[in-house]
Parts: C-alpha cells; structure tokens; sequence
C-alpha cells in the first residue's frame, strides 16, 4: 500500500501531500538551499506580525467557531510562493488563497456539523504515523520526495521547538485533527450509489461548501495592510 505523506493542512503544519503532487519531477537536490531561504523569511515575516499590536490577534476570517488568522495565511501563502519558484509558475492571488484555506475550514466545520467525530487517540495515531514516515521512510533517492522531506525538516525549525516538541504541539494536534474529519466526511459521502467517487467530486463539493458559507464569512482584509 502506497504510504501517505503527512496529510496536514497549511495552514497549521505544512500541505505537504499537495506540495508533492505540485512540484516538479524536474526538481534537483539544489532546491534545499531555496527551501531553506525560503522558511527563513517565512519565519522573518510571522516574527514582524507577532510585534505589530495592529495584528495580533486578529483573524483574516471568521465563522461560528472557524478562523484563519493573519500568521496562518502568511505561512500558507509562502508555501504557495516556495511551490511556484519550484514549478516557475505564477503565486496565486491572495484571494484565491483564502478561498482555498476556507475550503479546508469549512469542510472540517462541516464534518462536526454533520456530527462526524475525531477522537484524541485517532490524532495521536495519526500523528504518530506521519511522523514515523517523515522520520525512517521517505524515499529521499526522489528528488520530489527530498523537497517535502527539506519543507517539513524546516518547517519544524522555524518554530524554534525541538522535533519531539513540535510533534506534541496543540497547532499539530489540530491540523492532524482537521485533515482527519475531512477524510471522515469524504468518505461519508460516497453511499451505496458509488455517485461520490474521485477526489474531483469532493473537490466539487468544497466548492459548494464555500458557496453555502460565503456570505457568512467574516473577512478583514485591511489587516493584511499592516504587514
């Protein structure tokens, strides 16, 4: 059976299953020292918000009990930044962006609302998992496996905490926790008619999840202004 790769959100840990799928098969083991580069602004920039009173505290956007704060869509638009150097693409919109994180959000959201639940063991077993994978069994002979491996080795080292901190850390606990629901939810919804079948359809439907919830969706954009 294929082996997962720390299926995390970006916003709370790193999007590293996407970031797999996104970079190029023509990516070479100099990409480590732009990986590096890279998270040292990252971490420069979530240093900047966290002395700025105007931006402490505040949330991009919020719902009920759903946020994105200003430091989760910073560190998620940098990944998307450091992926297009590594493809030469173009970075999405800002927009485009949060659409995406609220995406992820609201499935999650949705999930509970659905009274899909997680339990505290079920993250630990996961967690428990992905960090035996990052640790003893990527295939670091890939060159797009080595650029996760170098993403998540420097997302851990921009924290400033030790790996086994990291690990424990409540911001993992709830990324892993997130990406758990969703996956509960994606596969409640295919039914005995098989009609929800491939990623496509629950692409379609976080689409339709962001459509329903939009409106509701507190944004504030001018916090952006004051990074």
């Amino acid at each position: 059976m294929k082996k997962k790769y720390l299926l995390v959100p970006a916003a709370g840990v790193c999007a590293l299953a996407m970031m797999l799928s996104m970079v190029s098969a023509s990516s070479n083991n100099s990409n480590s020292k732009l990986i590096s580069q890279s998270f040292d602004e990252m971490k420069v920039t979530i240093d900047k918000i966290d002395k700025i009173s105007a931006v402490q505290n505040q949330n991009l956007a919020s719902f009920d009990t759903l946020k994105v704060d200003v430091e989760d869509f910073v560190f998620y638009k940098a990944n998307a930044q450091l992926v297009a150097k590594l493809k030469n693409t173009e970075v999405p919109s800002d927009q485009y962006l949060i659409d995406n994180m609220l995406k992820d959000k609201l499935t999650a959201y949705e999930a509970i609302q659905q009274g899909i639940t997680v339990s505290d063991e079920e993250v630990q077993k996961e967690i428990d998992f992905q960090r035996d994978v990052f640790e003893n069994q990527m295939d670091l002979s890939s060159p797009e496996v080595q650029d996760v491996y170098d993403m998540m080795k420097n997302r851990i080292r921009i924290t400033g905490l030790s790996e086994e901190e990291f690990w424990k850390a409540d911001f993992v606990k709830q990324g892993y926790k997130d990406a758990l629901l969703e996956g509960k939810l994606m596969n409640s919804l295919r039914g005995d008619d098989r009609t929800f079948e491939t990623i496509e359809d629950f692409q379609k439907y976080k689409e339709e999840l962001l459509t329903k919830y939009k409106d509701k969706v507190r944004l504030n954009l001018d916090v952006l202004n004051n990074i």
